[in-house]
């Protein structure tokens, strides 16, 4: 983007580079302008394999995280989270292997209480 920082075409909303179509995925992000509100200095670069690093500190918690890294493939999917704290600890998560919606075997979600713990069948809380 000749010309043209990242922060700074953050900010303008009247066109987006076509970096930007990262954002059309809402189970991602819903636009620059929603990360906009929850990070400062939010800038966008690109990375290895047509990849993109979105990094910004997030509000609120100045204090404890000095830094926060997306990592995003051009259709909006997170591959990658580092955190970066205050006191210099990093911790970094990668993801690989998505598969949305995949089929998952009702028994998965069957809970079998251990024995002799009393179980109350009653409406959740309100």
């Amino acid at each position: 983007m000749p010309g043209s920082t990242p922060a700074a075409t953050l900010k303008s909303s009247a066109s987006r580079p076509k970096s930007w179509t990262i954002f059309a995925r809402p189970c991602v992000f819903s636009s620059a302008t929603e990360l906009e509100k929850e990070l400062s200095n939010l800038s966008l670069a690109a990375a290895p394999n047509g990849q993109f690093t979105l990094t910004g500190q997030p509000k609120g918690q100045e204090k404890r995280v000095a830094r926060l890294t997306l990592t995003v493939t051009a259709d909006g999917t997170i591959t990658g989270i580092e955190i970066e704290e205050a006191d210099g600890a990093l911790t970094r998560f990668t993801f690989t292997g998505e598969q949305p919606n995949a089929p998952v075997p009702p028994e998965t979600f069957h809970f079998a209480p251990p024995p002799g713990v009393p179980v109350v069948d009653a409406l959740p809380p309100v």
